[in-house]
């Protein structure tokens, strides 16, 4: 961690963002068991990371699960993708065999709704979703959060979730890390929700993605939910900006307990991407 420190404060050195940065001081800060909590699993250090760019091997997937992406967001990942061929990583596309997106999507749907949401009664629960159904439907990851709470849906989701997360973990055995989009969309003006649903607001309007609608809910979340199944460790780092002067990004993904190792191939990465300069 002092290594950390000490590279940050000279920028004559290839040092490190604070897109990296800030993410490992949290990491020093959080990770493993502590007295007030013994439960979570203790982070291995990096080890195995290649001393340059030019060892690793990265995966990308310009799309996932048929949910589109602008244009101008393909456009700032082939850059990166460039980029890191340029400095001699090993770059291929390539997407994890056995992996649904679409079975992963229901399954936070179903997590989200029996964890969050189960003091709310089945009875209350089933009449909200004859008011959402047709909102809902279409986004993958919404059609189970107003399902019924049951033991027997619960234990379904924790399964579903455990084959889902077993399928990426042996993909990203053979890479130091896979590149995904983070969204469909660039930036765009924010606008009120609709209407409200308890203290959750609901945005019906659809956003446009070169011409064509996509729900607001799968162009926003359909690329972030899958990682928060899988529960593996995700760094999202800068992409550059759009012809019109918008920042985009992309998530760097790692293997589960790799979040150490996932930071350190980030470090490696940072310094080959565009570093966006916005006006204040």
């Amino acid at each position: 961690m002092q290594e950390i420190l000490d590279r940050t404060k000279h920028p004559q050195q290839p040092g490190i963002g604070l897109a990296v940065v800030m993410p490992a001081l949290a990491l020093s800060a959080i990770a493993g068991p502590c007295d007030e909590d013994a439960t979570p699993a203790p982070l291995p250090d990096a080890s195995g990371v290649p001393e340059s760019v030019a060892g690793l091997r990265v995966a990308y997937a310009g799309r996932l699960g048929g949910v589109p992406v602008s244009r101008a967001v393909e456009r700032a990942l082939a850059r990166v993708v460039a980029s890191l061929r340029d400095a001699g990583a090993s770059v291929e596309p390539a997407e994890p065999a056995g992996f649904s997106c679409e079975r992963t999507w229901e399954t936070w749907g179903a997590l989200v709704g029996m964890q969050g949401g189960y003091e709310r009664s089945n009875f209350a629960r089933r009449v909200g979703r004859l008011f959402a159904q047709r909102h809902v439907e279409p986004v993958a990851h919404l059609r189970r959060v107003l399902g019924p709470v049951t033991v027997e849906g619960y234990m379904r989701a924790l399964t579903e979730q455990a084959a889902q997360a077993t399928a990426l973990e042996r993909f990203l055995a053979g890479f130091d890390a896979w590149i995904v989009p983070v969204a469909s969309v660039e930036p765009f003006p924010h606008h009120a929700p609709a209407r409200r649903f308890g203290d959750f607001p609901v945005y019906d309007a659809p956003l446009r993605v070169d011409g064509a609608e996509v729900p607001y809910y799968v162009a926003t979340q359909a690329y972030t939910t899958l990682f928060s199944v899988t529960e593996g460790p995700v760094v999202a780092l800068p992409a550059g900006l759009t012809e019109d002067g918008l920042p985009v990004g992309f998530q760097l993904v790692g293997r589960r307990f790799d979040d150490r190792r996932l930071l350190a191939v980030a470090r490696l990465i940072e310094p080959l991407l565009e570093r966006p300069r916005l006006a204040v």
